[in-house]
């Protein structure tokens, strides 16, 4: 275990530094996908939507599926610290848990490991459990108090936050709009519409990332809304990313205690 004052270089090195670029390019599969008419997309999306995956991936998201049937496994850019802070936007922030064994307390994948799959692995795990809001995809917020309360602990490995920006190949959509072309996709009976059915909450969130991606976007916004989870009103601001391409990742990612500590002493000065 290290101390709550820790950083780690995720993305430096091997791979990564190979490819340390500000607007990465999309994969082979990804382009195919997109030069489809809508009608050879929902075929696509139907071939694909049984596809095996293993865990870490989410073998419960349809989406997830999807993906890994069409080959689409783009990834993002990776710059150091100092080329992040040069890149325009807001930072998009992150916050990881490491997964520990509940007998022996030892890590099965730290926050550091989970934060360096969603940076350079191949394929990343989308979420999917029945609280997802927004679509399947990778969620990040440009709140960082909001991603905060995605973690806790002292130590790097417990907990930790990545920061990126959304890059030039972002596409962003509405939550609400992307639903609404769902359905009307599928009142309109079209071939894409009956691909994308759903009769509960955890189908409509696969759905909407499927129609939003068939639709060229790569990002789904949530607007910046107020809503109650049980522990009263709060406002929260998401951007749901379907495809890794579309984001810039700064290569470091820090403890969440140190985040934390950091933003205390803003409200505290």
């Amino acid at each position: 275990m290290s101390n709550g004052t820790n950083s780690s270089g995720v993305g430096k090195g091997g791979g990564a530094a190979a490819r340390s670029e500000a607007t990465p390019a999309f994969s082979d599969g990804y382009q195919k996908f997109m030069a489809l008419s809508d009608d050879e997309k929902a075929l696509a999306i139907v071939k694909a939507r049984n596809t095996k995956v293993d865990p870490p991936l989410n073998e419960q998201s349809k989406f997830q599926r999807v993906l890994a049937g069409l080959g689409i496994e783009d990834k993002p850019g990776i710059v150091s610290e100092e080329e992040f802070a040069k890149l325009d936007g807001p930072i998009q922030y992150r916050t990881v848990q490491g997964i520990a064994d509940s007998e022996t307390g030892e890590w099965k994948m730290t926050a550091v490991d989970i934060a360096k799959q969603n940076m350079e692995g191949t394929t990343t795990r989308v979420s999917y459990d029945g609280l997802s809001h927004y679509g399947d995809g990778v969620y990040f917020t440009d709140d960082v108090r909001d991603s905060l309360q995605y973690g806790h602990g002292m130590d790097i490995e417990e907990s930790c936050v990545m920061q990126a920006k959304l890059n030039k190949n972002a596409k962003i959509i509405n939550y609400d709009d992307a639903l609404a072309g769902l359905n009307n996709e599928i009142k309109q009976k079209t071939k894409l519409g009956k691909a994308l059915p759903y009769t509960n909450n955890d189908e409509k969130q696969s759905a909407v990332s499927l129609y939003a991606m068939a639709k060229g976007y790569n990002v789904i916004y949530s607007g910046n809304k107020e809503v109650d989870n049980g522990g009263g009103p709060v406002r929260e601001s998401h951007y749901n990313v379907l495809n890794r391409s579309a984001l810039t990742f700064n290569a470091t990612v820090r403890s969440h205690y140190d985040v934390q500590e950091e933003e205390w002493k803003k409200m505290h000065p």
